[in-house]
C-alpha cells in the first residue's frame, strides 16, 4: 500500500501493516491449549472462508461469550485485531474473540451496489456461530458482534437480521444505511454506536461514504434515533460530556442516549467531537490528514466490554 494511493479508495480501513508479524499460531488452538491465536477457515456460500480467533488464557467452566469482531474495507481480520487489541479483554474476561476475513476484503454491509452484493456474509456469520458453538465452547446465548467502517455497517446489518442470534452490536465510524433504516429486528437488541464528527470518511451528518461503494447513509444522531425507534425506548435524549482526560489529543466525546432505556435494549452514541475516521484509544494508522484525530479520552474497546456485559444474554 503506498500513500501516494487516491484517499478515497483506501482509507476507509486500518491498513494492513496493523495486521503484520504475527506471531506464527499453534497447530492445535482449543480451550485445552489456551491461550491460543490460529487462523481457520470453514466451506461457506461456496467459498472457502477464513477467520482468525483468540482464546482465552483463563476461563471459567461451561461455555464462554463469544465476539465476533468485523475489519475494514480493504482490511482483514489480523488489522481488526491490531486496532482493537481485543485480545486482552478476551483474556482478562474469558471471552472467545474472531476475526473474520471478508471475501474481496470487504462485507455485503447492506448499502445499495455494495460490490460484494452476491455474497452471502450472513451465512457466514452463521457458520461461524455454529462452528464456536459446536466445537469450541462458545455460549450460544452469548454471541456479540463489534465492527469497524464497513465491518461497522456490517453489525448493524446483523442487529437488523439476526437479533435472534446476537446478543448486541458495537459499530465504530458507521452509521445506519438509508436502505436498512426501516429493519425490523426479531426482538430490541442494545446498539453503541461510536463516531467521529470530524470523519473525513463516513459523514458524521450522513449523505455518501468518501469511497466507491454508492448508496447514502443516516446521520450519527439519526442512527441513534432510529434503533431507539427500533427498541421502544424512549426518544427523550440525555446529553453526558466525558471526562477530557487527554486535552492534547485535540478532541472530546458526548454521550447521547435514551432517558430511558434499560440495558437489555439501551443504544447510546459516543460523538467524538472532532475526532476522525479512528477508534478511541487505538493507533493512529494513518496520518491526521487522510483520518482525522484519535481520541485518547476513552476506550472504545473497554466501553464495547462493558456494553456487551450490561447487555446480558438472549431470554
Amino acid at each position: 500500500m503506498t500513500i501516494s494511493r487516491p484517499p478515497a479508495t483506501w482509507v476507509v480501513v486500518v491498513p494492513l501493516l496493523l495486521g503484520a508479524g504475527c506471531a506464527s499460531a499453534p497447530v492445535v488452538c482449543d480451550l485445552a491449549h489456551a491461550p491460543c491465536t490460529s487462523t481457520e477457515s470453514l466451506e461457506s456460500g461456496g467459498h472457502k472462508r477464513t477467520f482468525l480467533f483468540h482464546l482465552p488464557a483463563t476461563h471459567p467452566e461451561g461455555p464462554l461469550p463469544l465476539v465476533l469482531s468485523f475489519h475494514g474495507r480493504l482490511g482483514q481480520g489480523s488489522s481488526q485485531q491490531a486496532l482493537t487489541d481485543f485480545d486482552a479483554i478476551a483474556d482478562e474476561k474469558g471471552w472467545i474473540v474472531v476475526y473474520p476475513d471478508g471475501l474481496s476484503r470487504a462485507w455485503n454491509d447492506g448499502r445499495e451496489g455494495n460490490p460484494n452484493e452476491d455474497v452471502d456474509d450472513v451465512a457466514f456469520v452463521d457458520a461461524l456461530i455454529h462452528e464456536f458453538v459446536s466445537s469450541r465452547g462458545a455460549d450460544p446465548k452469548r454471541v456479540f458482534a463489534m465492527g469497524f467502517s464497513n465491518g461497522g455497517f456490517f453489525s448493524q446489518r446483523l442487529a437488523c437480521e439476526r437479533a435472534d442470534r446476537i446478543v448486541a452490536v458495537v459499530t465504530g465510524v458507521a452509521t445506519l444505511p438509508e436502505a436498512e433504516k426501516d429493519c425490523k429486528p426479531a426482538r430490541p437488541i442494545p446498539v453503541m454506536l461510536v463516531l467521529g464528527s470530524a470523519d473525513p470518511v463516513v459523514p458524521y451528518d450522513g449523505g455518501v461514504v468518501a469511497s466507491d461503494v454508492p448508496g447514502r447513509i443516516l446521520s450519527g444522531p439519526a442512527t441513534r434515533d432510529a434503533w431507539i425507534a427500533a427498541n421502544g425506548c424512549d426518544p427523550e435524549i440525555v446529553e453526558t460530556a466525558e471526562p477530557d482526560t487527554d486535552p492534547e489529543d485535540g478532541t472530546t466525546v458526548t454521550r447521547t442516549e435514551s432517558k430511558n432505556c434499560p440495558a437489555s435494549r439501551r443504544v447510546v452514541l459516543y460523538t467524538v467531537n472532532g475526532g476522525g475516521h479512528t477508534w478511541p484509544s487505538g493507533p493512529q494508522y494513518l496520518g491526521e490528514r487522510w483520518i482525522g484525530k484519535t481520541n485518547r479520552d476513552v476506550n472504545a474497546s473497554k466501553l464495547s466490554a462493558e456494553f456487551f456485559e450490561a447487555a446480558g444474554s438472549l431470554p
